[in-house]
């Protein structure tokens, strides 16, 4: 099987996961029992991490993309994508400072929230938009 469709397969799952569980911990938040918020966090935080792992792995095997972005003009479809991978970041680096200070409550856990809200919209378009193509290999490869 080849390793970019292995790695395209797992994002789907780990991806919805990661977005059940950051809504399901932002909900926790507004409920008065933190127990059931800290362990949200802590689900969040393990599924997030593989989600990481396999979106590095998943921008690796794009790098020519990634090179190539630098020597073209950026036409619309580069920019959805490109704000995907900026995106990405953004909600990466804001969790992983979420880590590093206690961010229960504050503004910054709110913005790492928002902006990961506005990456869940856009990676679901993405995903959605390749979904055939990973239907029609997993089809393939059942024959």
């Amino acid at each position: 099987m080849n390793k970019v469709f292995k790695i395209d397969s797992g994002l789907y799952p780990l991806g919805v996961l990661t977005i059940v569980t950051g809504i399901g911990l932002h909900l926790a938040g507004h409920g008065a029992n933190h127990h059931v918020w800290e362990i949200w966090a802590a689900v969040h935080t393990v599924i997030a991490a593989a989600f990481t792992v396999l979106m590095a792995n998943h921008i690796r095997t794009h790098k020519a993309w990634f090179k190539n972005l630098r020597r073209s003009a950026m036409p619309r479809k580069r920019l959805a994508t490109t704000a995907l991978a900026v995106l990405f970041l953004l909600t990466m680096v804001s969790g992983i400072i979420l880590l590093a200070v206690w961010g229960v409550n504050t503004p910054f856990g709110l913005l790492h929230y928002k902006v990961g809200l506005v990456f869940t919209l856009l990676v679901l378009g993405h995903g959605a938009k390749r979904l055939p193509v990973i239907r029609k290999a997993w089809a393939a490869k059942g024959r």
